[in-house]
């Protein structure tokens, strides 16, 4: 992908209800890989090299995450609202509203072939979508707090989710039965990614403990 084809979904706006699509006019930061990527670049683009492209407006609240599909056709909000979105990236049209959620939602993370969407519901449920129908295919559960953060494993058979109940939870997807229960911090977790790496597969977890 060409600099001037990339794009910058970005969940905060002056308005904190909308999604945001930039994409830069110019400039390439391909050169900073074996450079030190915290001096100041002057080579590198700043924000104003990434104009407005699209404002994708329909939530009702808080939008905290935006996430790209694999393939960058569509991207998932996920709202305060109690909402998540799909929305057509080159149109800006509304594609889906899974709606089922009884309370608010923290994030959402696209699976591997990119035909079903996780998301982390303040309810400390998890919630596997089909994004081709809008139903919930499976509801896993067991955090006591919310869930803030989820990220399915490169192999597509397992998700991982952190919650403010202060633990990771990793899910078998064809199950949907619990695999283990990390009791990883001892505050909240904000936030949890594994590796995109099928032969070295790393779990990264983030926590108001400060501790990753």
């Amino acid at each position: 992908m060409q600099p001037q084809d990339q794009q910058i979904a970005n969940g905060k706006n002056d308005d904190a209800n909308q999604a945001t699509l930039r994409a830069p006019t110019g400039g390439s930061a391909a050169a900073a890989a074996e450079e030190n990527l915290y001096e100041e670049r002057a080579d590198l683009p700043d924000m104003s090299s990434y104009p407005l492209q699209r404002t994708l407006e329909g939530h009702t609240d808080a939008v905290p995450t935006v996430r790209f599909c694999k393939d960058g056709s569509r991207l998932a909000s996920a709202s305060a609202d109690a909402t998540v979105r799909v929305w057509d990236v080159d149109t800006g049209a509304s594609l889906l509203t899974l709606a089922d959620h009884p309370r608010g939602v923290s994030d959402a993370a696209w699976n591997w072939d990119d035909n079903v969407l996780a998301t982390a519901c303040d309810d400390g449920v998890v919630r596997l979508w089909d994004v081709r129908t809008g139903q919930c295919i499976r509801s896993l559960l067991g955090h006591t707090h919310h869930v803030t953060s989820v990220s399915f494993a490169a192999s597509g058979d397992m998700l991982a989710s952190g919650s403010f109940d202060e633990t990771v939870r990793l899910w078998d997807i064809a199950s949907g039965r619990p695999i283990a229960v990390i009791p990883a911090h001892s505050d909240p977790v904000t936030n949890v990614e594994f590796s995109i790496d099928l032969t070295r597969p790393v779990l990264l977890s983030a926590s108001t403990d400060g501790i990753w």
